[in-house]
């Protein structure tokens, strides 16, 4: 009876969920929590990095009406701003102390909408040993849960495929929290990286397979003020270097430099779109880096000729009219 009582008490899967000043789309997030219909239990470390808008409250309300699904984190100062590695410190902590098998994901502004997406997942995972990670489509919407692009954003992925076009949404991933754990004891994370997925998702998928549900099971918000809304082509360009970054840590990292060739051409041939689409220049000069990766052709060439002057953008923005 005391076997079948723990047994019973065991924690199969956890969320990690991070909130900051969520407050107007977080009951949404959290109610894709609570309705998740499962033969196992799991619960949702919440952690709310220190938001000055009532999310706190909110989340307060429902840890007191589910006590045994929401697990919450209430920072007293922001963990994030520090870029030293805190906030995922205080959050694996959090993660691994419940011993789970399986992880998912999803931060305060996106949601789940299909009740039976951690089941679908878990039984998946539970049926094939050697997938390490389960991803689904997704709908975008925007700040008023209008959607803006229905079952988008992902895709087939596997490890080559990801230095190239990250295609999993991470609101709906659920992975193996045994790879997860081996990622932040094998890597060395840069906390000055802009994005946390892409370097995780590279990892799992070198060390196990990835397989795509073709169903919708979630929402993906994009904000305004998002890493995904940002629309100065300071903060696009930005981030594309970041993404560059990372993937050259990991063409270093499991010894596969003939990537490395395909994603400098990715990073010139992007930031040559990013100058003709926005008709400015870039703040990194693309001579320097064609020369640097060189990566020279007529085609980036002829594109770095035209991005390079007011007169070349015009002139492309016609042609592509």
């Amino acid at each position: 009876m005391k076997q079948k009582n723990e047994e019973n008490n065991r924690i199969t899967l956890v969320i990690q969920c991070l909130v900051y000043n969520h407050k107007p789309y977080l009951r949404q997030c959290l109610e894709g929590f609570v309705m998740q219909k499962t033969n196992f239990k799991f619960v949702a470390v919440v952690h709310d990095d220190c938001s000055t808008d009532g999310s706190q409250e909110i989340i307060r309300e429902y840890e007191e009406k589910y006590p045994d699904i929401i697990r919450p984190i209430y920072e007293i100062e922001n963990q994030y701003s520090k870029r030293d590695g805190s906030l995922m410190r205080i959050v694996n902590e959090a993660l691994n102390a419940t011993e789970a098998k399986y992880l998912a994901f999803c931060e305060g502004d996106d949601c789940w909408t299909d009740p039976l997406k951690l089941q679908k997942q878990v039984d998946y995972l539970d049926a094939n040993k050697e997938c390490g990670l389960v991803y689904s489509r997704i709908d975008v919407i925007d700040e008023y849960s209008n959607v803006i692009t229905h079952n988008g954003k992902a895709h087939e992925c596997n490890f080559d495929s990801l230095f190239d076009d990250n295609g999993i949404p991470t609101l709906t991933v659920c992975m193996r929290m045994e790879l997860n754990q081996r990622y932040f004891n094998n890597v060395t994370i840069n906390h000055n990286w802009l994005m946390g997925d892409l370097p995780r998702w590279i990892y799992v998928a070198h060390e196990s397979d990835l397989y795509m549900i073709p169903e919708i099971t979630g929402s993906y918000r994009i904000l305004k003020n998002s890493a995904s809304g940002r629309a100065s082509i300071k903060s696009r360009e930005n981030f594309l270097l970041s993404n560059i970054e990372i993937c050259e840590y990991f063409v270093s990292f499991f010894g596969c430099k003939d990537k490395l060739k395909r994603i400098h051409k990715r990073c010139i041939d992007t930031l040559l779109n990013l100058s003709l689409d926005y008709n400015q220049k870039t703040i990194t000069g693309l001579w320097i880096k064609t020369w640097e990766y060189n990566v020279l052709s007529f085609r980036l060439i002829l594109k770095a000729f035209m991005a390079s002057s007011c007169v070349g953008r015009k002139i492309y923005n016609y042609l592509s009219k």
